[in-house]
């Protein structure tokens, strides 16, 4: 019997980071649209996608908050896979958190699909982020 531990694919950093923007987007679900990187409202509000709450997460103040511009947000799903050392980040991997269209579990796409409005869509958003963390990042 082996005593050896396998290789984790997700680091404590990670976790920690994806756990964070779970809770963001279940905290603020008027604020997220999964179709969209970034947009303004008339009020001056932005929303957006996962990767407009991974920006928001790493904004270092207040107005590097408020001055979030469509490429930083764009940039954002790269850079945080790569920074977290995410599975597949060598094959352009953050769609699997990304892209709803395209990389999540059908299950997962699923209930986003079918949620009545921002509170369920947020939901499968949550739901689906805690999936990868619970599989360690293998789906």
């Amino acid at each position: 019997m082996s005593t050896t531990k396998s290789k984790k694919n997700l680091s404590r950093k990670a976790i920690n980071f994806l756990t964070r923007l779970a809770e963001a987007v279940l905290a603020d679900p008027k604020h997220y649209n999964q179709g969209s990187y970034l947009r303004t409202n008339d009020k001056g509000e932005q929303f957006g996608c996962l990767a407009f709450f991974a920006a928001r997460l790493r904004a270092k103040t207040a107005k590097a908050l408020t001055e979030l511009t469509w490429g930083d947000v764009a940039n954002t799903r790269w850079d945080v896979w790569d920074e977290l050392g995410l599975p597949g980040a060598e094959n352009g991997g953050s769609d699997v958190m990304f892209s709803t269209e395209y990389q999540w579990p059908e299950k997962f796409r699923r209930q986003f699909e079918q949620a009545k409005g921002p509170k369920g869509q947020a939901r499968a958003a949550y739901n689906r982020i805690m999936h990868f963390i619970a599989t360690d990042g293998a789906e």
